[in-house]
C-alpha cells in the first residue's frame, strides 16, 4: 500500500457510519459528535537552534551564542499494555518474605520458580516474566512497585476513571494521552496517530483530535462482507460521481483501513487467540509492530486486553495472562530490533490496581490497591524501583508508594511537549529513562 496515498485520503468523518463497520470507532470528543471547530496550536519547538547575544568577558565585540539543538522526538511511539481487570502485583513482583507465602497458601508462587534479579533487594519476578529476563539482566527494563494514587479506589470503574484521566477524585472528559494529543496536535487530522488496539483507549479521549479503535484486528471488515472487492466498491464509488463527496472519501478511507489491518494481520503466525474470545496481547502486539513498520505518523498505541480480575482460581489463569503479556511484548521488542525501530519505542503497562495480600476462599485474591509497572525500551534505565513492605500495608492492600503521574511524566517525557500542562503539575521524578533521549 501507498504510505502517501493512504495518509493524503485520511478523513474521519462519518467513516464508521459510511460503511457499518463492527469495530472502527472515533474516540474524539466534539460537541455532539461533530468535528471540532477550534484547535490548539503546538508550542513545542524540537529540535531548534536559539541564537543569544552576550557581552564578550574580555570587552570586545558582542557575539552571538547559539544552544546545542534539542533532542528530536520525530518517530517516536509510545505503547501503553493496559491489563485490564486488576494485575495481582504480589505474585508478579514476588517478595522473598515469609508473610507471603504465610498470606497465600494455595496462591503463591513457588519460591523454586521465582526468577532471582541480582540486586539485592529480596524480590524476584513470576516465572512468565522469562522471555524478558535477558532484557532486564542488560538494564532495558524497569520494575516499579507500589503504583498508585493517595484515596485510591478498589472499584474497577472509578479506578479506571482515575487511571485513564490521570486526575483521580475529579470528571474528566479527557484521558492523560487524549490531553498530549490535543497539545501537540498539528491540525494533520490523521487517525492512525493514536491508535487502540483490544478494545476502546479511554486514555486517548480528547476534545480535538480523532484517534482509531479496532477491537479485533483479526475481524476488522465491513458488516456480512468479508469477501467483498474493496478496489471494486471504491471503482464503484468514483464511476457514480461520488468520489470527491466527503462521504465517498470518509468510506474510501475505511476500507483502506479494512485492507491495511488485513495485511499486517495476515503476516501474523500467532494462533494464542484461537484459545479465547478475546485477541490476545501477543496478536495485538504484533498488530502494532506491523503500523509501526509502515510509518503512518503513529505516535502513541493502547493495546488493552482483560481477565486479570483473578478472584478464583488464579494461579494458572495468571499464568497464561502474564506469558502473553510478557511474551507478547518480547517479541514486539525483537521485532523492532529486526526492522531498526528500537531506538523509536517505549513500552510501559498500567493496571487500575493490584489485589489484596490474603487470598480469599476460592483460590484467587480481591481487588486491591497499590500495583507494579513496568517500562521497557532501549532508553529505560533498568531495575527495581520501590518494593513491598509486608509489614505497612493498607488495610490489608499493598500500600500506594508511587503516584501513577509520576509514571505517565516519564512516557510523556520521553515523547516531547507540554508534559506538566497534561498533568497539571510536575510529579516525584522516577529517573526510568537515560537523560540523553529527553527533550
Amino acid at each position: 500500500m501507498d504510505r502517501r496515498r493512504f495518509l493524503s485520503t485520511m478523513s474521519v468523518a462519518g467513516a464508521t457510519a459510511a460503511v457499518g463497520y463492527t469495530a472502527f470507532s472515533n474516540t474524539g470528543n466534539g460537541a455532539n459528535g461533530a468535528a471540532p471547530t477550534s484547535s490548539l496550536s503546538t508550542t513545542t519547538s524540537i529540535g531548534s537552534v536559539d541564537p543569544t547575544i552576550t557581552a564578550d568577558p574580555t570587552g570586545g565585540t558582542e557575539v552571538p551564542v547559539t544552544t546545542a539543538p534539542a533532542v528530536s522526538t520525530a518517530g517516536r511511539v509510545l505503547v501503553v499494555v493496559q491489563m485490564n481487570g486488576g494485575n495481582d502485583a504480589l505474585n508478579t513482583l514476588v517478595p522473598d518474605d515469609g508473610r507471603y507465602f504465610d498470606a497465600r497458601p494455595d496462591v503463591s508462587i513457588n519460591q523454586g520458580e521465582v526468577l532471582a534479579i541480582a540486586d539485592g533487594s529480596g524480590h524476584g519476578l513470576h516465572p512468565a516474566f522469562e522471555p524478558l529476563l535477558a532484557r532486564w539482566n542488560d538494564g532495558n527494563v524497569a520494575a516499579v512497585a507500589g503504583v498508585g494514587y493517595e484515596g485510591s479506589s478498589r472499584s474497577h470503574f472509578a479506578a479506571m476513571d482515575d487511571w485513564f484521566s490521570a486526575r483521580p477524585g475529579t470528571v474528566s472528559s479527557t484521558g492523560w494521552l487524549g490531553r498530549w494529543l490535543d497539545l501537540t496536535d498539528d491540525g494533520s487530522g490523521n487517525p492512525m496517530r493514536s491508535i487502540a488496539l483490544g478494545g476502546r483507549g479511554k486514555a486517548l479521549a480528547s476534545e480535538l483530535v480523532p484517534s482509531t479503535t479496532v477491537v479485533d484486528p483479526g475481524n476488522f471488515n465491513l458488516n456480512n462482507a468479508r469477501d467483498l472487492d474493496i478496489s471494486s466498491y471504491r471503482d464503484g464509488l468514483e464511476r457514480l460521481g461520488l468520489g470527491s463527496d466527503q462521504t465517498a472519501v470518509a468510506t474510501a478511507t475505511a476500507l483502506e483501513s479494512v485492507d491495511l489491518f488485513a495485511e499486517i494481520v495476515a503476516g501474523s503466525t500467532d494462533t494464542s487467540q484461537e484459545l479465547s474470545r478475546r485477541p490476545s496481547f501477543t496478536s495485538l502486539l504484533a498488530t502494532a509492530g506491523g503500523l509501526i513498520e509502515r510509518e503512518l505518523g503513529t505516535e502513541v498505541i493502547v493495546v488493552s486486553g482483560g481477565g486479570f480480575d483473578t478472584h478464583a482460581n488464579q494461579l494458572d489463569a495468571h499464568q497464561e495472562l502474564l506469558s502473553d503479556v510478557f511474551g507478547g511484548v518480547a517479541a514486539f521488542l525483537d521485532r523492532m530490533e529486526a526492522v531498526g525501530r528500537a531506538d523509536d519505542v517505549l513500552v510501559m503497562t498500567t493496571s487500575e490496581f493490584g489485589r489484596r495480600v490474603v487470598q480469599n476462599g476460592s483460590r484467587g485474591t480481591d481487588h486491591g490497591r497499590a500495583g507494579v509497572q513496568f517500562m521497557m525500551g532501549s532508553a529505560v534505565l533498568g531495575g527495581l524501583r520501590g518494593g513491598w513492605d509486608l509489614g505497612r500495608l493498607t488495610d490489608g492492600d499493598l500500600t500506594p508508594e508511587t503516584d501513577v503521574r509520576s509514571l505517565y511524566q516519564a512516557g510523556l517525557d520521553w515523547l516531547g511537549g507540554p508534559t506538566d500542562e497534561v498533568l497539571d503539575r510536575r510529579y516525584a521524578e522516577l529517573e526510568l529513562l537515560d537523560s540523553a533521549v529527553l527533550v
